[in-house]
């Protein structure tokens, strides 16, 4: 029997098909923007794996592609940042190959996941790797290329990384060459933006911070006028406040969505929301929710253009120094052993829950599954590096990029300028001493805001973070973190607090019983999101009047 090759594209993801490939999204290869249809066509041509990552590397977008290359070999290919799932599944003689891990599973049957993956998904809220909560079905992970060579009896695979996100300091790099690079780097990633959106309206979730408003600032910069900003959540909430400032003051079109613990119960009992939460998590992750109400209804408003294409603000802080003042000692030089590089992983994300009295059953081998993604951690300059390239392929790929399902959800396009690779390249060659604290790039957002507005240079760097209520957690936080009297304070009040008063009142969907039950204080909707999708809990739908069933 000759292996055979099944594939199935998702409906609410456009995948193009054409003679020997399937491919979705758009990338640049230089300044040539390419369609779906164009890389199809290319890889077809080609001979050979090693040509086809040459191509892969070569790309500058966001895409997924399977083909046929003229060798007879079927190649699968996941862009830098995984932003379009690939899965696949050996099943006897077949190979089983979509973006849709639940038509794979179909196929071949549901399986329980191992004790392990199921522990990383409900703590990391995803599971790494190339595994899935079914151990039959695998995931390409971001930057990562598969071959199947199909000339025998049996399908053999053979997966490689094209690309990891790593460091090569150049510390001979001056402050104003750093203050000119940077500036043309961020010109040149949203002129690509603007040669996608070709005048379509450019859609941007406007927070109060700094990386949403920078996508604002670039676009009013380069007079791109087809720009809609919205935001969401209770009405007053500090965000909501700043993203309306923010946009009045570059004169962008705003809307605001208003949430409450009432509306969330209502949204979560409509049946596209319920359809939602299995695309976007996909067997892989916990579904990124925030945004989906608000699409939702801005769509049912008419407030969309059909054709409008989504750009969040995710995620130039990362890459720009978040994390220098969060785990300031490994960018002071401290080197780190496997093992207590693999713990500081479970220290910054394995968070949703309390796993104190499961630490000693689950922690070795969560390290293992750790440091066997990572492969030797001397490949990477140092361990800051290293903590930034398991971040991207982690956490930023499987559950941030992945906020775009929602967008695909409704059948709007979206593009990422602060993952293009440009960018990349530009942050993975800055010295640390730029990026400490973020205040280089802290300070770029406040002058160009300044320049365009005429603000003070208090108001320009004025997010959220500086309201009281913040400032106070912030205080609380770090007496807690010292004294055990004030950390017990500090989430006993939260406990008290949150369900009604959450910014985006999130808790609305979870029975306040079962809150009641489960909520310490450390928790997010995240965490009683993951319990639900594998099956721990039940946050139950009913069927309010006056919602619709569909987006």
């Amino acid at each position: 029997m000759h292996p055979r090759v099944h594939s199935n594209w998702h409906r609410l993801r456009p995948w193009a098909a054409g003679d020997g490939y399937a491919v979705c999204g758009s990338a640049f290869d230089g300044d040539t923007l390419l369609t779906a249809d164009d890389i199809g066509r290319r890889l077809a041509a080609i001979d050979d794996l090693g040509a086809a990552r040459q191509l892969a590397e070569n790309l500058n977008g966001f895409f997924g592609a399977v083909a046929r290359l003229r060798d007879g070999t079927l190649v699968a290919i996941a862009d830098r940042v995984r932003s379009v799932p690939v899965h696949y599944a050996l099943h006897g003689a077949e190979l089983l190959v979509s973006d849709d891990a639940q038509w794979i599973e179909s196929q071949i049957g549901a399986a329980p996941p191992g004790r392990l993956v199921e522990a990383e998904y409900r703590l990391a809220a995803f599971v790494g790797g190339q595994d899935t909560l079914n151990p039959g079905i695998k995931q390409l992970t971001a930057g990562e290329i598969a071959g199947f060579d199909l000339a025998g009896e049996e399908i053999t695979a053979r997966t490689t990384r094209y690309y990891r996100y790593t460091h090569s300091y150049n510390e001979e790099l001056t402050e104003a060459e750093f203050a000119e690079q940077h500036d043309s780097m961020l010109l040149s990633i949203f002129r690509r933006l603007i040669t996608v959106a070709d005048g379509r309206t450019i859609v941007i979730p406007l927070s109060g911070g700094y990386d949403s408003r920078l996508a604002a600032i670039m676009l009013k910069r380069l007079g791109y006028d087809a720009v809609l900003c919205f935001t969401y959540g209770q009405p007053g909430n500090p965000e909501a406040v700043l993203s309306r400032e923010v946009a009045g003051r570059l004169g962008l079109d705003w809307a605001m969505v208003p949430y409450s613990n009432k509306q969330w119960r209502r949204w979560w009992s409509v049946p596209a929301l319920q359809e939602y939460l299995r695309f976007a998590g996909n067997l892989s992750q916990v579904p990124h929710i925030q945004d989906w109400p608000a699409v939702y209804e801005l769509t049912r408003d008419g407030r969309l253009p059909r054709d409008s294409i989504f750009v969040p603000g995710m995620s130039p802080d990362l890459a720009a120094g978040a994390w220098t003042t969060h785990i300031p000692e490994i960018y002071a030089g401290r080197q780190l052993s496997d093992v207590g590089f693999a713990r500081l992983i479970l220290q910054e994300h394995f968070i949703n829950w309390d796993w104190t009295r499961e630490r000693v059953e689950l922690e070795a081998g969560l390290c293992d599954r750790i440091l066997s993604r990572m492969g030797p951690l001397g490949q990477w300059p140092d361990s800051a590096s290293a903590f930034e390239s398991q971040f991207t392929d982690g956490k930023c790929s499987k559950y941030l990029v992945n906020a775009v399902r929602c967008y695909e959800s409704f059948g709007y396009d979206w593009w990422l300028p602060f993952w293009d690779v440009e960018l990349l390249d530009f942050w993975a060659t800055t010295p640390v001493r730029f990026r400490l604290g973020k205040k280089h790039y802290n300070d770029y957002v406040a002058r160009q805001y300044m320049k365009l507005t005429g603000v003070s240079e208090s108001r320009a760097h004025r997010t959220e973070q500086q309201w009281l209520p913040y400032r106070v957690k912030g205080c609380l936080l770090g007496w807690a973190s010292r004294l055990q009297w004030a950390q017990r304070l500090y989430f006993c009040l939260k406990r008290r607090w949150i369900y009604a008063n959450h910014p985006l009142a999130f808790y609305g969907m979870v029975p306040r019983e079962l809150f009641n039950r489960l909520y310490t204080g450390r928790e997010t909707i995240v965490s009683f999101l993951a319990l639900h999708m594998l099956g721990h809990i039940e946050l139950p739908v009913d069927r309010p009047r006056g919602v619709s069933g569909q987006g």
